[in-house]
């Protein structure tokens, strides 16, 4: 059995230490255009991504916390993190496709859910730290972009501390479709140390799936940060299990998993006090919640200079949507 503990967040640290969880927060699409067989394929990607997290809980004694929010014609927290996969998978069933695609509120919705329940776990013996992470599905473009990646920043490793998180959380994209903003997704993905992949809704299953086995690599060897810093290491570990593997998507898999990895043991790292954003271990006060509604506003009363300047390093045609906004302002 994996010996892991938590810490982290609004539950009281007695409750978190019980369950032991890894969290996951699914961040799903349920616009209009998700109708039909969309959903159909949806559903049955996390159907089996919840039975390999069961498998995983079985085989290695790592329990995953699962939650489910959905952003279509509702934003809501659907399942908050639980280890009782019935009612996720219960959850998902219940999704109605519908609406338009409102990712900034949906990404907000997630926020939530990990400031208030969210944990990070201790592996190996307390030598490495892992944080939740965020799996952000969707099929098409969002109604408002800059709000997008000013809540992807939210998440980052520059904005985290902002917003009360005591660590950055990554951000795994994947777009199903001919409409989705590929661009939009590559600076999620970036500005949170997360991945993205693109692919028809129907290699849903393939993507969740990466997703538990990459879980399953970190386990294997978490006693080891430099096999767990292998790239060639990772891809034979991944074709044992079945799944053949891009260069691309193998490279975004191992960012994302060095990204959850927030602290090593001091001993074995330097004796050298750890960086800033590492050291924050203090979870936000209890009556804290996100800033769902005071970031917009300040988006639209003043050109946020510095943010934008980010956004373009990572993404340049920006830059015209910045001098836009500069001209307008």
């Amino acid at each position: 059995m994996v010996a892991s503990d938590c810490v982290f967040a609004n539950a009281p640290v007695g409750i978190n230490q019980l369950h032991m969880p890894l969290d996951t927060v699914l961040c799903l699409d349920t616009s209009g255009s998700m109708y039909g067989a969309g959903m159909d394929s949806l559903r049955r990607a996390v159907r089996q991504f919840l039975q390999g997290v069961q498998e995983t809980a079985s085989e290695t004694g790592l329990r995953e916390n699962v939650a489910v929010v959905e952003f279509g014609s509702r934003v809501r927290i659907v399942q908050s993190l639980t280890n009782q996969y019935w009612r996720v998978q219960g959850a998902v069933d219940s999704l109605q496709a519908n609406g338009g695609t409102p990712m900034f509120e949906g990404l907000m919705e997630a926020l939530k859910e990990i400031l208030q329940n969210g944990g990070v776990i201790s592996l190996a013996g307390g030598r490495i730290k892992m944080t939740p992470r965020v799996i952000l599905m969707t099929d098409g473009k969002p109604t408002n972009t800059e709000k997008v990646i000013v809540a992807a920043a939210s998440f980052s490793p520059k904005g985290y501390s902002q917003v009360g998180l005591p660590y950055p959380i990554p951000i795994a994209c994947v777009g199903c479709g001919s409409e989705v903003d590929v661009g939009l997704l590559a600076v999620i993905a970036k500005i949170t140390n997360g991945m993205f992949a693109i692919g028809d809704v129907s290699e849903l299953s393939s993507f969740f799936r990466k997703q538990v086995l990459l879980i399953r690599f970190a386990l294997q060897f978490a006693h080891d940060m430099e096999k767990l810093r292998n790239l060639i290491l990772l891809r034979e570990f991944m074709a044992r299990m079945g799944e053949q593997v891009s260069e691309e998507e193998l490279i975004g898999l191992k960012t994302l998993l060095l990204a959850m990895i927030v602290a090593a043991s001091a001993e074995e790292e330097s004796p050298s006090p750890p960086p800033a954003q590492l050291a924050i271990t203090a979870p936000p006060p209890r009556s804290y919640s996100p800033p769902v509604r005071t970031q917009p506003v300040r988006v639209r009363e003043e050109v946020n200079h510095c943010l934008h300047c980010v956004i373009s390093l990572f993404f340049p045609l920006w830059v015209f949507v910045w001098c836009y906004l500069c001209c307008a302002d």
